[in-house]
C-alpha cells in the first residue's frame, strides 16, 4: 500500500501547515525546558518512514502531566498570533482530553467539532495534538475510583454539549446525557465540572509511587494507551520530513503494544483527522462551519 498511495497537492500543504505547528512547539518546549513525545502514527512514521504517514493529516505528541500542565500556563504568553495553544481552560466549548495547538489563519476541523461545536467561540485552525500522560494509580480500588469519577463527569460534559446544540438548532448525540447535566449544572458551571474530570485524571498526586502511564483523558484504562514509566525515560531526536522530532528511544515497545506488527504499513482511512481543512482562509471567514 506504501508503494501506491500518492499523497495529494492539498494534502502535501496541510502537512507543511503541521510542520509549521511541531517547529512552533518545539520552539517554546526547548525555551522553557518542556518536554514532548511524538506519539501515535506521529510516532510510527518518525520509525518507519522518516516522516508522515503518506495517508495520515495531522501531527500528535504526547507530554507528562506536569510538563503539559506548564504548558497551559506560559502558553498566553509565548504562543503569539497566528499560533493559539486550546485547552480545556481556554473556552467552555474547548476539549479536555488534550490540547490542540492551532494556526489561527487556517482552517481545520474534526468531523466531532463539525457535529458537535456550533458556535463561533471554538477556534477551528488546522492543529498539532498534544496529549497529557498521566499516573496510572497502583491501588485498584484507587484505580476503580478514578474510573467512576472520570465517567460520571464526562456524561456531565456530554450533557451540557447537547443542550448548548439544540440550543443552537441542531441535534445532538448526546442527549440522553442532559439530565446528567441538568442534575450538576444547577450546582456547578461547565469550567468546574472540567476540572472535575482533569483533578479524576490526576488522582494520583505528585511524588507518589507509579510504574504506568497512560492517556487517561482520552482513553480512560484502554490498555493500549497504557506504557511502562520507564519506556519514556530517555528521548532520542529522529528525522521527520526536512526536521527531526522527539521520540521515545523505547519507540518499538510502546508501538508494539498500540500497534502489534508496527513495522507492515496498513492504510488506515481512521487516521484523518482533518475533516475540513483550508490551509489559505482563517476558519472566522468560514461561515459553513457555524
Amino acid at each position: 500500500m506504501e508503494e501506491t498511495f500518492v499523497p495529494s497537492e492539498s494534502l502535501m500543504q496541510l502537512h507543511r501547515v503541521e510542520l509549521s505547528l511541531l517547529e512552533e512547539l518545539k520552539r517554546v518546549c526547548k525555551e522553557n525546558g518542556l518536554k514532548y513525545y511524538a506519539s501515535g502514527g506521529t510516532l510510527l512514521g518518525a520509525v518507519r518512514h522518516k516522516g508522515f504517514i503518506p495517508w495520515d493529516d495531522d501531527i500528535d505528541v504526547r507530554m507528562m502531566w506536569g510538563d503539559f500542565k506548564k504548558l497551559m500556563e506560559i502558553a498566553p504568553d509565548v504562543f503569539k498570533a497566528p499560533f493559539f495553544f486550546q485547552t480545556y481552560k481556554t473556552g467552555p466549548y474547548d476539549e479536555l482530553s488534550n490540547a490542540r495547538l492551532r494556526r489561527s489563519d487556517t482552517t481545520g476541523c474534526t468531523k466531532w467539532e463539525f457535529d458537535n461545536i456550533k458556535t463561533s467561540l471554538h477556534n477551528r485552525g488546522i492543529f498539532l495534538d498534544v496529549f497529557p500522560l498521566f499516573p496510572i494509580p497502583k491501588d485498584p480500588m484507587l484505580k476503580s475510583e478514578q474510573k467512576k469519577l472520570i465517567d460520571e463527569a464526562w456524561r456531565v460534559i456530554r450533557g451540557w454539549n447537547a443542550v448548548q446544540n439544540i440550543k443552537a438548532g441542531f441535534p445532538s448525540a448526546y442527549e440522553e446525557y442532559i439530565p446528567d447535566w441538568e442534575a450538576v449544572g444547577q450546582y456547578y458551571t461547565i469550567e468546574q465540572v472540567k476540572q472535575r474530570y482533569i483533578d479524576a485524571c490526576a488522582i494520583v498526586g505528585e511524588g507518589e509511587d507509579y510504574d504506568e502511564i497512560g492517556e487517561t483523558a482520552f482513553r480512560t484504562h484502554d490498555e493500549r494507551f497504557i506504557w511502562k514509566r520507564t519506556w519514556y525515560e530517555e528521548n532520542i531526536e529522529l528525522p521527520f520530513e526536512d526536521t527531526t522530532i522527539a521520540c521515545p528511544k523505547k519507540y518499538n515497545e510502546i508501538l508494539t503494544k498500540q500497534y502489534g506488527d508496527w513495522r507492515t504499513p496498513v492504510y488506515s482511512p481512521s487516521m484523518h483527522e482533518m475533516y475540513i481543512f483550508d490551509v489559505d482562509t482563517p476558519y472566522n471567514d468560514r461561515k459553513d462551519l457555524f
